[in-house]
């Protein structure tokens, strides 16, 4: 290995070593290629641990190939210092320690000492800087201080899909002002208007790499995409993120799907499972309309029972009971 060259594996800049101190050039064709961190830690795994980091990133920024001098001389990291720094990593690790000693005579402890042997160690990323920093400055023994940390990978969140509007199919009687419970109003008729927003959408994420101490990396697992439910008569805004009806009508689920309709099905019978019905579209019941009970609306109806003692209600559609056309009056 040529200890004059900067990045070993792709020239990016050089040492040289003259009678008058050291210089570095930096060589813009390959620099960009790197990030000045890690130029910096090629320096100090290098063993040189006088450097001007200012003064060398300013070198680095410039990149005009020639060479600039940077210090009278190298100083190298001297295993002296190995008596009283000790580089720990934990076993997962996730975290890594720092053991100083207090130095003898004229030994003094560095920052750049200190990254000379997390390096050697291994340790490559989560280096807290200031807080070896403070460690050495406070001039005590120190024993297994937390001074890198890793990052711990974070999976991606499932897509989430939250309805706007009222599915719940549960009779509900009305209580009026009173007090009193008008079991006859139910409420059962969801109704949505044109253009009305009825559902959104959280899109999964892809989640964050975690990382160790030794910069080995940990994928993320990316969060579960799901369709979004829509049925008939509904559409998409442009990104795909909300669901719109496309009509005033009836929503429900059915299948899987929110769809809209104008028409309005009753299976069985208007009665107490059933309620009043005030719907502005159309209205097919396959049953009978049980005395007492009313169907508003403004569309058709279409009645395949009986009906009793009820009011039956169109302001702008036909009426026909079995096979009876009925035409409503203005």
């Amino acid at each position: 290995m040529d200890d004059n060259i900067l990045i070993t594996n792709k020239e990016v800049g050089k040492f040289e070593q003259r009678e008058d101190g050291v210089y570095l050039a930096i060589y813009r064709d390959t620099k960009d290629e790197y990030d000045f961190s890690e130029i910096k830690k090629e320096i100090i795994r290098k063993g040189v641990v006088n450097s001007d980091f200012d003064q060398i990133r300013k070198i680095w920024e410039e990149a005009t190939g020639e060479p600039v001098k940077i210090a009278d001389y190298f100083e190298r990291y001297d295993t002296l210092k190995d008596k009283y720094i000790d580089v720990s990593i934990s076993e997962n690790e996730m975290e890594a320690y720092l053991s100083l000693g207090v130095p003898e005579g004229l030994v003094e402890i560095k920052l750049n000492d200190v990254l000379y042997k997390l390096y050697e160690y291994g340790v490559e990323k989560g280096i807290d800087e200031d807080t070896i920093q403070k460690l050495i400055d406070s001039g005590q023994p120190v024993r297994n201080a937390v001074v890198a940390k890793g990052k711990p990978v974070v999976n991606g969140k499932d897509a989430n899909i939250e309805i706007l509007v009222d599915l719940d199919k549960s009779a509900k009687p009305l209580i009026t002002e009173d007090g009193s419970v008008d079991f006859r109003n139910i409420n059962l008729i969801k109704i949505v208007d044109k253009d009305q927003l009825l559902a959104v959408k959280e899109p999964a994420t892809e989640g964050e790499a975690g990382y160790s101490v030794t910069g080995r990396v940990t994928p993320p697992r990316a969060g579960e995409d799901i369709l979004m439910p829509r049925g008939r008569n509904t559409y998409l805004s442009e990104d795909g993120l909300q669901l719109f009806s496309e009509i005033i009508g009836n929503v429900f689920y059915e299948d899987g799907v929110l769809n809209v309709e104008n028409v309005y099905v009753v299976r069985g019978n208007v009665d107490f499972s059933i309620g009043n019905i005030s719907y502005p579209g159309d209205v097919v019941i396959n049953g009978d309309v049980k005395a007492d009970f009313s169907v508003h609306t403004e569309g058709n109806i279409v009645v395949r029972g009986t009906v009793e003692a009820a009011e039956i209600v169109s302001t702008s559609g036909n009426i026909e009971v079995k096979n009876c056309l009925l035409y409503t009056s203005d």
